[in-house]
């Protein structure tokens, strides 16, 4: 079995809390998921097969952005995928049909891990707990040669440099698609220009 990590931004630094970008980012996430799987290394894209034996798993940690973009991707394209929950209540805070919407996600994962059985106590709570997610499932993939960890990162401090940070200390295949995110956005994304910037 191999994993794919999702890490990246949420919707406030990739257009904005609305239904377009939502509706960008799932489309975006359709061309580029094909392309990491392949990217970890030759055949692997075609192991989701009815044994499933070897299917690499996508793994999200369902934070509204480009995890949840990545996780609707995956039941489009009909390929497996786990959810990492934080914590219980996550979505607690969002808007009513961001909750809808993740709950509905959650329901259609393979599985649904629950890495912290806890509620935050206070905001700096949520970011260690958020911090712990990022890790868990680092971790997970860790055990799994040949895993491999998908960015949307823009270069900005913030989580998902933490964990893209925090990946480097693994033997993970490493693939930021933010410049392909940029040409999706200008229109310029060709059928033949789909390389995502890879680090071993």
């Amino acid at each position: 079995m191999t994993y794919l990590v999702v890490t990246g931004h949420r919707p406030d630094k990739l257009g904005g809390y609305s239904l377009e970008t939502m509706r960008r980012l799932s489309e975006f996430a359709q061309v580029v998921l094909p392309i990491a799987l392949s990217g970890l290394g030759p055949g692997v894209y075609s192991y989701w097969n009815e044994e499933g034996r070897r299917a690499p798993l996508v793994l999200s940690g369902m934070a509204q952005g480009w995890d949840q973009a990545v996780a609707a991707a995956c039941c489009h394209l009909d390929l497996p995928w786990e959810a990492a929950v934080p914590f219980d209540g996550q979505e607690a805070r969002w808007p009513h049909d961001a909750q809808r919407a993740y709950r509905t996600l959650l329901k259609r994962a393979n599985h649904v891990w629950r890495v912290e059985p806890r509620e935050p106590t206070c905001y700096e709570d949520s970011v260690e707990l958020l911090h712990r997610r990022n890790k868990w499932m680092l971790d997970r993939a860790h055990n799994f040669p040949g895993s491999g960890v998908l960015a949307l990162w823009n270069g900005t401090p913030g989580g998902t440099k933490h964990t893209w940070r925090e990946s480097e200390k693994g033997s993970f295949v490493r693939m930021n698609a933010w410049p392909l995110w940029e040409r999706f956005l200008a229109g310029k994304l060709a059928s033949s220009d789909t390389r995502l910037t890879v680090e071993p």
